[in-house]
């Protein structure tokens, strides 16, 4: 017999959505209190005087203040709260307003209290009857610590706040913690989206004359520049996530982080009821092809669910690995993993897709306990893990990231959740960033908030030259730790926050004048495509990049790319063996999940931001289901971050490549090594030129043949002349093309024998 199927249970449709309900009760509060005001001042008409005389005879003079009782009821009630606040908060505001008539009543003569009452003076009836029964039996002290004693917890219970932060708000001395939710105020936990940020129930506009300097693209990686420095004052430390944290003064302005209120929690997830099925589904399957297992325990995540099972004695891993399509077979699944064995237990893993998966919200995992007790304001949260777990990493830790995987797999979803979670730690005094994006529509978003060095970068030759910058504050990095004698970038703060200075000497006069060090703020490299770049300026974007992630850790620069094409021309081996972090989204082929990850797995994962995260300090990825943020809830935390600043300018108009070119031409020896267009170091380079000018073609191994050097020598000859515009651009095996004729030689210009044969091999050259 066959089990009977369940009756599907049928959902009650509400007639009224709850949202929808508080906000009919919000606006008829609102109403209500508007018109007992103006009945107050006779302005409601004939009906306005009876509902004066009927407040007074049940209010007395309390009657005064019940429109603004009731008005902020009704703002409360706006706001997006949990289902019993908005009950609390109710009680809340009639205990407050009912103790407080009692309060004015209580301090007259037990004998003249129920007069008051009747000509509506006083309490009224109401003050009256909380009075005068605690006067009688416990005298007056005692009423009045009784009814002050439940005001303040009518007030605590209305705020949803302590006493001693009520006190703070009415001075507007509101010290706002730098990041996690505080736990006990979640009374104001909503927030409009358009609105101003909002923490511990406090909201303060922040004004455009608040902020004094305009943000400058490059001149600011040696810390921020004030003009008001008189009128900058530091907030005492507040020991926020499990580190002390001090509260940000940037542009003259106290920095406020955005509200968690901008993004999205997680919905109530279904739990399964199938997994007994699905492992006797799995040890039947094995046991058929002769494998014995003991289960174990399994693991619910918001995607996969994770069964263990522990082989007999004698069962190689090999033979389980082979069985994966079996058992997805057996499974009806789309694709299961095995993970044998898993790290640091002798129990082999399998990891079967759920039938109904969850989002990952990322308000959740801000609020989690593992995000509040973070020790760096660098760490981003990915998701959560087979478990359910959240799982946070540290920048500083890895030190650079690399992201890969197939096209809408997730990877710019993952790219948004980091630069997010950073926007809710630092400010732009702690973090500053440069965002290049090929592409042109996916980190566009963050156009303007103050962290940027420089506009969003969508040109590749602005990329290479933003890449020369970033070596060249590299090395002056360098030069200051070792000035002061400090190892890294959190020794070099640590001494500036202690108001340590630096000696400077003159060299022409000899004088020995100190100065104080200025804060160095992380920069984060984010390159949304390295696919592009390297297929334009391959050997060049490679050479910049391996330089950056080998020496850059120390100073706090840090690296994080993406791509879509996991092949070996773009994710080449010095790349890999300089980046060891890397996360892996679905692809199709395991040889791309080895060009990532080294090993297989990419290609048995589900999609939608299913990923594998593999650190610098773990032996096996780590699954993960990664965080979901949606381009709105991006735009509500730009616009929250812009609020606190000015409209961004730039060095009076000037772009990225003019700004990086000062910068480069100011350097001494940084890029002595490296072509940049100009006057070329090669002593062979005008011998080399008139070669490959007679010749009419031009190769490095003709170079080497013809001047008696190396293959390394030749080929930055050769460089140097296709950056100098002498000869194209490689064509696969082929000689490159001469672009200038034998009359030009010596000149230094580039001129055209022929013009439109000439013309049309320099614009293939300049494709």
């Amino acid at each position: 017999m066959g089990k009977k199927p369940k009756k599907e249970e049928t959902k009650k449709e509400t007639v009224l959505d709850g949202g929808a309900k508080k906000h009919i009760i919000a606006v008829f509060l609102i109403m209500i209190s508007l018109i007992f005001l103006l009945s107050l001042f006779g302005k409601a008409g004939v009906a306005g005087e009876y509902i004066d005389k009927g407040l007074a005879f049940l209010f007395g003079a309390g009657r005064y203040f019940l429109p603004l009782i009731m008005f902020i009821l009704g703002v409360l009630y706006f706001r997006k709260m949990k289902p019993i606040r908005y009950t609390l908060a109710a009680f809340g505001a009639v205990l407050l307003y009912s103790m407080l008539l009692g309060l004015v009543h209580i301090f007259h003569d037990p004998k003249e209290m129920l007069e008051l009452a009747k000509v509506g003076q006083a309490g009224g009836y109401l003050g009256f009857a909380f009075a005068y029964p605690l006067a009688k039996f416990l005298g007056k002290i005692a009423a009045v610590i009784i009814l002050s004693g439940f005001s303040l917890i009518g007030l605590i219970l209305l705020f949803n706040a302590s006493i001693f932060s009520l006190i703070d708000r009415i001075k507007g001395n509101v010290t706002i913690p730098r990041i996690g939710k505080n736990k006990n105020t979640d009374a104001l936990e909503g927030e409009d989206d358009n609105s101003e940020v909002v923490e511990k129930g406090v909201e303060k506009e922040i004004g455009a004359e608040e902020l004094k300097n305009n943000i400058k693209s490059l001149e600011f990686v040696e810390g921020p520049k004030n003009d008001i420095s008189d009128d900058v004052i530091e907030s005492p430390q507040k020991k926020v996530g499990g580190g002390h944290i001090k509260q940000n003064v940037y542009s003259g302005i106290n920095w406020r982080p955005p509200s968690f209120n901008l993004v999205e929690k997680n919905e109530k997830r279904a739990a399964s009821s199938n997994h007994k099925e699905i492992i006797d589904i799995i040890k039947q399957t094995l046991h058929n092809f002769g494998i014995e297992v003991i289960p174990g325990e399994y693991s619910v995540g918001p995607t996969v669910t994770q069964y263990t099972f522990s082989p007999a004695v004698g069962v190689k891993l090999s033979r389980i690995l082979s069985l994966q399509d079996n058992l997805s077979l057996a499974l009806a699944a789309s694709s299961i993993r095995i993970e044998a064995p898993i790290p640091g237990r002798s129990l082999v893993g399998i990891e079967v897709p759920n039938k109904k998966k969850s989002f990952v919200k990322m308000r959740t995992m801000l609020e989690s306990s593992e995000f509040e007790n973070r020790k760096s304001n660098l760490s981003i949260i990915w998701g959560e893990n087979v478990s359910g777990k959240p799982v946070l990493a540290n920048i500083e830790k890895m030190p650079h990231l690399m992201i890969a995987g197939s096209t809408g797999t997730g990877k710019s979803v993952c790219v948004n959740v980091l630069l997010t979670t950073l926007l809710f730690e630092n400010s732009p005094e702690e973090l500053r960033m440069i965002l290049v994006d090929p592409k042109r529509v996916e980190l566009s978003l963050y156009g303007g908030i103050p962290h940027l060095l420089t506009p969003v970068i969508v040109d590749s030759q602005k990329v290479v030259n933003a890449l020369k910058w970033a070596i060249g504050e590299m090395e002056r990095r360098f030069g200051l730790l070792q000035e002061v004698g400090s190892r890294d970038i959190l020794s070099f703060n640590q001494k500036v926050e202690e108001g340590e200075k630096k000696q400077i000497i003159d060299k022409e006069t000899g004088e020995v004048t100190e100065e104080y060090l200025e804060k160095l703020p992380y920069i984060l490299i984010v390159i949304d495509e390295l696919a592009d770049l390297m297929a334009t300026h391959g050997k060049e974007v490679e050479g910049l990049i391996v330089r950056l992630a080998q020496k850059a850790r120390a100073i706090g620069i840090h690296l994080v790319v993406s791509t879509q094409r996991p092949s070996v021309e773009v994710i080449t081996g010095l790349i890999k063996a300089n980046i060891t972090t890397r996360i892996a989204f679905k692809v199709a082929t395991q040889i791309d999940s080895r060009t990532i990850l080294d090993q297989g797995g990419a290609e048995k994962l589900i999609g939608n931001g299913d990923m594998l995260y593999k650190s610098a300090d773990s032996i096996q990825p780590m699954r993960i289901q990664g965080v979901f943020v949606s381009e709105n809830e991006v735009k509500r935390v730009v616009s929250a971050v812009k609020k606190q600043a000015d409209k961004i300018k730039y060095d009076d108009g000037e772009d990225l490549s003019q700004s990086l070119e000062e910068q480069l031409s100011s350097a001494t020896g940084v890029f002595a090594s490296e072509g940049t267009g100009g006057e070329p170091d090669d002593e062979l380079y005008e011998k080399a030129k008139e070669i490959v000018v007679d010749a009419g073609k031009a190769s490095a191994s003709m170079l080497q043949r013809k001047l008696r050097i190396g293959f390394s020598r030749a080929g930055r000859i050769i460089d140097l002349l296709e950056e100098n515009g002498v000869i194209g651009p490689p064509d696969g095996s082929r000689a490159r093309d001469v672009l200038i004729d034998g009359s030009t030689v010596g000149e230094g210009s580039t001129k055209y024998e022929d013009s439109e044969n000439d013309q049309s091999r320099r614009e293939k050259w300049s494709a």
